[in-house]
């Protein structure tokens, strides 16, 4: 085995575990004290974006993985018929608005676009 090879095996491994912690943890509950209206409204799955994100950029700096072909996608938490898949560009220059929220037919759930990887 090369050394890049065992490099690889604990990022494969912190990656499964981060999308099977993301994906069975509750969701977070809004905090607001009586009276007090939120600033603004925040994505309902906002925290799996970025646990999202952080996995995609992680895939990229430790797997050298630079194109579409490695990516990171994970199951809505409020709607398993859905998961949440980057759009098309490469897993280091992810961000959370970068999701797109897919049907499981690939289809996304906000109208068609032509910007995303297939998940097939």
């Amino acid at each position: 085995m090369t050394g890049r090879t065992l490099l690889r095996a604990p990022v494969v491994i912190a990656l499964g575990t981060l999308f099977l912690w993301g994906c069975a943890s509750e969701p977070r509950a809004e905090e607001t004290r009586t009276g007090e209206t939120p600033a603004a409204a925040a994505h309902p799955e906002q925290a799996l974006l970025e646990e999202l994100a952080l996995a995609n950029r992680i895939l990229a700096r430790e797997a050298d993985i630079l194109d579409i072909q490695g990516h990171v996608t994970a199951r809505s938490r409020t709607n398993p018929n859905h998961y949440y898949i980057a759009r098309f560009l490469s897993p280091g220059g992810v961000s959370t608005s970068d999701f797109i929220e897919n049907d499981l037919d690939s289809n996304s759930v906000n109208g068609p676009r032509d910007d995303q990887a297939r998940e097939t």
